[in-house]
C-alpha cells in the first residue's frame, strides 16, 4: 500500500495547506478546478492510520482530503445565502468541482483495505449526524440528510421566474428556494453567450 506521497523535486515550494488557506472565496473553484484539472498530477493515498490524503504536482507536502473539501465547501455558490455576485457559469462550475472532490474520495475508498478500511471506519465514525455538523466527506458524498449540492442550483422565486418565465413545473424546493434541473442552467448560459456572441 502506498502512502503519504508527496511531489518534490528538492527545490522549496509552497506547501498545499497554504494554498489552499491562502484562497479568497471567489478563488476556490477556478484555483481547486486547476488543481485538479490534471489528474496525473493529482495523487490519493491512505496515511499510516488510514486517513485519506491528497498530493497535488507543484505543491510541498499532502492534505487531508477532508482539508480540500473543507476549502471547496465555503464557496459562494455554496452558501445558501448565495451573494448576488455569483453567475450561473460559477454554480456549474462549482457543480463541477463537486464531481471531481467526490472522486478523490472513491478512489480513496478503492484504496482502503484490510486493515486500514477498518481504522478508517472507526475515525470516521460519529454518533451524530454527520453532515448536519459539517463533516466534508459525509457532504459531498451526500451519505446524509444535509448534504448541499442541491443547493448549488436553488433559486428565488424571483429569479427563477425571470431567468426561466417559460417554466411553469415544480422541480422541488428547499426552504423558500426552488431547485431548478442542470440542463436547464446550461441552456440559460449558452442562450446568454449566443446572444452576448451576436451583439
Amino acid at each position: 500500500m502506498q502512502t503519504l506521497p508527496c511531489f518534490s523535486s528538492g527545490e522549496e515550494r509552497q506547501t498545499l495547506r497554504a494554498k489552499l488557506d491562502s484562497l479568497t472565496s471567489e478563488e476556490i473553484v477556478p484555483e481547486i478546478a486547476a488543481m485538479l484539472k490534471n489528474g496525473e498530477d493529482v495523487e490519493v493515498s491512505i496515511g499510516w492510520f488510514g486517513e485519506r490524503c491528497v498530493s497535488i504536482k507543484g505543491y510541498d507536502s499532502w492534505v487531508y482530503i477532508n482539508t480540500l473539501a473543507q476549502k471547496f465547501l465555503q464557496a459562494p455558490a455554496l452558501n445558501f445565502e448565495m451573494p448576488e455576485n455569483v453567475t450561473l457559469k460559477d454554480r456549474l462550475a462549482t457543480d463541477d468541482l463537486w464531481t471531481k472532490v467526490k472522486d478523490l474520495y472513491d478512489e480513496s475508498d478503492r484504496k482502503l483495505s484490510g486493515i486500514f478500511k477498518t481504522i478508517a471506519d472507526v475515525l470516521e465514525w460519529r454518533p451524530y449526524c454527520r453532515a448536519c455538523a459539517g463533516d466534508p466527506l459525509v457532504v459531498i458524498q451526500q451519505w446524509e440528510i444535509g448534504g448541499q449540492r442541491s443547493k448549488i442550483f436553488a433559486f428565488t422565486q424571483e429569479e427563477k421566474d425571470d431567468l426561466w418565465p417559460e417554466d411553469n413545473v415544480f422541480h422541488g424546493s428547499i426552504g423558500m428556494k426552488q431547485l431548478v434541473p442542470r440542463k436547464l442552467v446550461e441552456s440559460k448560459v449558452a442562450e446568454l453567450e449566443e446572444k452576448e456572441a451576436a451583439e
